[in-house]
């Protein structure tokens, strides 16, 4: 996230997150996981979605966690 969020920054992240979560950056918890570099349950990641839509609603093709980072180690998740 260093493209936004300087290295060793503070953030402070409120919920719930309402409305579309489309562009906004997020404190994301990975359960059953830990992270490399500092043994973390978390990350921060640019959230986008594609949906589709039909006759009962819609509902999420894909969710797409984006690392918004300059060092190109860090992927994009899709979950």
């Amino acid at each position: 996230m260093n493209r936004r969020i300087p290295n060793g920054s503070i953030c402070i992240f409120k919920q719930p997150v309402t409305g579309s979560r489309t562009g906004k950056i997020l404190l994301i918890e990975y359960y059953n996981r830990q992270g490399p570099d500092i043994q973390s349950h978390f990350t921060i990641k640019t959230y986008s979605s594609s949906k589709v839509v039909n006759e009962e609603g819609w509902r999420h093709e894909a969710i797409i966690l984006k690392p918004n980072s300059y060092d190109p180690s860090y992927k994009e998740h899709k979950i």
